[in-house]
């Protein structure tokens, strides 16, 4: 996500600035030149058919100026500083308004969606085992509507209506389960969304072993003799000295939820974690050691493309994103395939989203210098950090079913970087939605839906579950915007991220958006807390999202890859 993918934007006040110069008579001039604002942030205005709409836009300096609203066509529809408008077609409307005095002249465009009436939509992220809380605590419910207002939405407990408004804050001083209904309505009808809440004096406990990917959730790892596995626990509501670990029936010593298991004896060892009356196992086969693929190419092959929900994710446009028609995971990868052999991005969608790729021969770990590089189409302002993995083919049957371990970053251990984030996503209840994100930590958000795309949802639809969990590490946000110029600066990360204008950088461009390769040592494996892990050769590699942040009008933060190579 960056404006320079995005100049089928139409023009807009928050993004750029008036063209108009500065000269001495505009300064002696009281007041100054006009400055519009709308009400609207993003200059988009919904309404329906025949539906009437009046703009009356804030502006500043506006006394005894002219006004003309000026429909794309050339048509002067209006020179007084509110217009009001009915639309009898569905459609995508510009809209340009110019203010001018003697001091000078702005405009704004707009846009209007013009679109048929439907009832409201109601989209509300709920966990799939049920939402509970704690008694006497407080839980605010804040869903995304479509097609109302916050005067159009009630909510009920137990059948009374307790609240209007588009959120609500709900709080049970007693255990017991609670039937909450929403009901919005329009000049179209109502929706209503049931649900219950459980309000427990004390919450679940809930655990699992963080997965290697969406697609391997086996409790099974493969590594080789001496080389250590970092086993790590996903969970709720449990305190970390609870976590009780054993191997092959013997106790161990573990760091709270993480176990880091070695042994220098090849075999099949049983690791046991129990906690708060919840217990696992995984089994860990320990090789005598990895055998190195050869080959001729230093391409790569793609086994899993999982991006998290995003702007060019289903996308029935033309910009570049994936093509709506792609609806299997297998197509997916086809797709992907495709995009890197025409060095062109692939999007991995907000935090966490990810694609793995297996190289045409093992990559061997260079005394010095870079064992691989991965290219990707950052600029000065806007860079997408990728946090990138590797992974030993240690069973020898070509799937990423080993062991990940990150390849340290200049940031690996700065402030606000964790090592154990884990995000899931909600898919919308209804087309040109945002979509609602709850993380491991409680703290909640959305992905938020850029009305210039086309797609119905964000969320990848061969992802068939309405949840989609995702696991790894979280850089810090750094994005920021310009208070005057309203432009977004996405600044880089030092060195060791994909997608990222660093001091790692190999060959490219570095300004136009074009692509540029990043080199990647090997020797920059670790286990989550730092350690370094010693590999020879490398068979996979993995490319991850590494930051949980939007920027406006541009959408979401969202790693895009180019190419794989080996050195």
């Amino acid at each position: 996500m960056r404006f320079f993918k995005r100049i089928f934007f139409p023009v807009m006040g928050v993004i750029i600035v008036a063209l108009t110069g500065c000269n001495k008579d505009e300064v002696l001039l009281a007041g100054g030149k006009p400055v519009i604002e709308f009400d609207h942030e993003d200059g988009i205005y919904e309404v329906t058919v025949d539906e009437e709409l009046t703009l009356a836009p804030d502006v500043e300096n506006g006394e005894n100026a002219s006004y003309e609203w000026t429909l794309e066509d050339g048509t002067v529809v209006s020179r007084q500083p509110v217009w009001t408008s009915r639309w009898g077609k569905t459609g995508q409307y510009y809209v340009l308004l110019t203010v001018s005095n003697k001091a000078g002249t702005d405009w704004e465009e707009v846009r209007i969606d013009v679109v048929e009436p439907k009832a409201p939509v109601i989209s509300l992220a709920l966990p799939s085992e049920g939402l509970t809380i704690l008694t006497g605590s407080d839980y605010e419910l804040a869903p995304v509507f479509a097609g109302v207002d916050s005067g159009s939405v009630e909510w009920f407990v137990d059948g009374v209506k307790t609240a209007d408004g588009l959120s609500f804050v709900f709080r049970a001083d007693k255990a017991g389960v609670y039937h909450i209904m929403i009901r919005a309505t329009n000049n179209i009808g109502a929706t209503e969304k049931e649900f219950d809440i459980t309000v427990a004096d004390e919450l679940p406990a809930r655990m699992r072993f963080v997965p290697l990917s969406y697609y391997s959730n086996a409790n099974v790892r493969y590594t080789v003799a001496g080389r250590p596995v970092a086993l790590v626990v996903a969970s709720e509501n449990i305190p970390t000295d609870a976590f009780r670990w054993k191997v092959n029936g013997d106790e161990v010593k573990g760091d709270g939820s993480m176990y880091v298991f070695s042994s220098s004896e090849p075999g099949v060892y049983n690791v046991d974690v129990e906690a708060a009356g919840e217990a696992m196992r995984m089994e860990i086969h320990v090789e005598k050691n990895a055998g190195i693929r050869a080959g001729s190419g230093d391409g790569v092959s793609v086994l899993e493309y999982c991006p998290a929900p995003g702007q060019f994710i289903g996308e029935t446009g033309s910009v570049g994103g994936m093509s709506a028609d792609i609806t299997t995971h297998e197509a997916a990868i086809g797709w992907a395939e495709s995009r890197f052999a025409a060095r062109k991005f692939v999007s991995l969608g907000a935090w966490g989203g990810y694609i793995i790729a297996r190289f045409d021969r093992s990559v061997a770990r260079g005394a010095s210098g870079y064992d691989f590089a991965v290219m990707g189409n950052a600029i000065a302002t806007s860079n997408e950090p990728g946090i990138v993995y590797v992974m030993q083919d240690v069973n020898g049957n070509g799937l990423p079913d080993d062991e990940w371990y990150e390849l340290k970053g200049s940031d690996f251990s700065g402030a606000g970087v964790s090592h154990d984030y884990m995000v899931t996503y909600y898919r919308p209840g209804g087309e040109a939605m945002a979509v609602q994100w709850i993380d491991g930590f409680g703290e909640r958000g959305t992905v938020d839906y850029i009305p210039s795309h086309t797609q119905p949802t964000y969320f990848p639809v061969w992802i068939q579950p309405d949840e989609l969990t995702l696991y790894g590490s979280r850089l810090p946000q750094r994005n920021v915007m310009d208070p005057v110029t309203g432009m977004w600066d996405n600044p880089p990360f030092q060195w060791g991220y994909a997608d990222n204008i660093g001091s790692d950088l190999i060959d490219g461009d570095t300004y136009g958006g074009g692509g540029q390769w990043t080199g990647f040592r090997i020797s920059n494996a670790v286990l989550p807390d730092g350690t370094p892990v010693e590999l020879d050769h490398i068979d996979f590699v993995k490319i991850q999202t590494g930051i949980m942040s939007k920027s406006g009008l541009l959408g979401e933060l969202s790693t895009d890859i180019c190419g794989i190579r080996s050195l």
